[in-house]
């Protein structure tokens, strides 16, 4: 695994068959978003910028009302839309397994001033069974004033808009042993699976999204969602809102196995034991 970056625009994690994620970090879009998620054999899991929510950026960690202010929707026009703004790198790690970087972004209101400072980690490790697993890890930090995580819409946090063939015939599943939309959507659960068919004929494939024990909302409720299309949120502020005070800080860690097949309830067990051992990208 390795870096591969186009300085100013975005970096890639790169695999044995092509890019396994890119973050896209350019200064022209509203917010810094995962824009291509894919398996280790290079089939693309995430849909970017699809007509129908143009706002949908692949896989993207923000939220629609900050303090009044939509960081989620990009159309809100200039007095209601924030940008989430990269600023510098912090910090870059690879190895043939294993691939990490850090940054520093700002959370900006439409005068320039910064609402919240976040620190993003995020990366690769390779399982042994051919998946692997996309970590991201997050500290929001309020500086003097406090950020208020509102709710609703529910479907804030950490969400996938996934690729639309996946939506067809999908198949949620949850650690709750729910199943399907209705089961799944706002349960608490330490993971949920969404799995479905891609195009080209290579077979079924998905993601199956994780939430660390140390989250302060664990396990953490879902948003799925399959009629119109392919799209799960792990989303801490489903059922309440999330304020952090002036100089306070809220920390979040989430992972991705990617895979190809239609995972058990108990491969996605391990998938998640594996995940909290380990943490700290930093």
């Amino acid at each position: 695994m390795r870096f591969q970056e186009e300085p100013g625009d975005h970096l890639d994690l790169v695999g044995p068959h092509g890019v396994l994620a890119r973050f896209a970090y350019g200064t022209e879009s509203p917010k810094p978003a995962w824009t291509h998620l894919a398996t280790l054999q290079g089939d693309l899991l995430t849909l970017h910028r699809p007509f129908d929510h143009l706002h949908h950026r692949g896989a993207m960690l923000s939220w629609s009302d900050v303090n009044g202010l939509n960081f989620w929707e990009e159309d809100r026009g200039p007095e209601a839309t924030g940008r989430i703004v990269w600023r510098r790198w912090l910090d870059r790690a690879s190895g043939p397994e294993e691939l990490r970087v850090a940054a520093e972004l700002h959370w900006v209101d439409p005068t320039g001033q910064v609402l919240v400072r976040q620190h993003l980690a995020f990366g690769g490790t390779l399982f042994d069974d051919g998946t692997w697993l996309f970590r991201v890890e997050t500290v929001l930090s309020a500086l003097d004033r406090p950020v208020h995580f509102s709710t609703p819409p529910p479907y804030n946090g950490f969400g996938l808009r996934l690729a639309r063939s996946v939506q067809v015939r999908p198949r949620i599943l949850n650690s709750a042993g729910g199943s399907g939309e209705a089961e799944t959507c706002g349960v608490p659960a330490i993971w949920c699976d969404y799995s479905g068919y891609l195009d080209g004929g290579v077979g079924e494939a998905g993601v199956t999204v994780l939430s660390h024990p140390d989250n302060d909302r664990h396990p953490v409720p879902f948003f799925t969602r399959s009629q119109d299309m392919a799209f799960i949120a792990a989303a801490p502020t489903y059922h309440q809102e999330r304020l952090i005070p002036p100089g306070a800080s809220w920390s979040l860690a989430y992972g991705v196995v990617m895979h190809t097949g239609t995972p058990t309830a108990a491969t996605c067990d391990a998938w998640a034991e594996q995940y909290a051992v380990g943490r700290n990208l930093w």
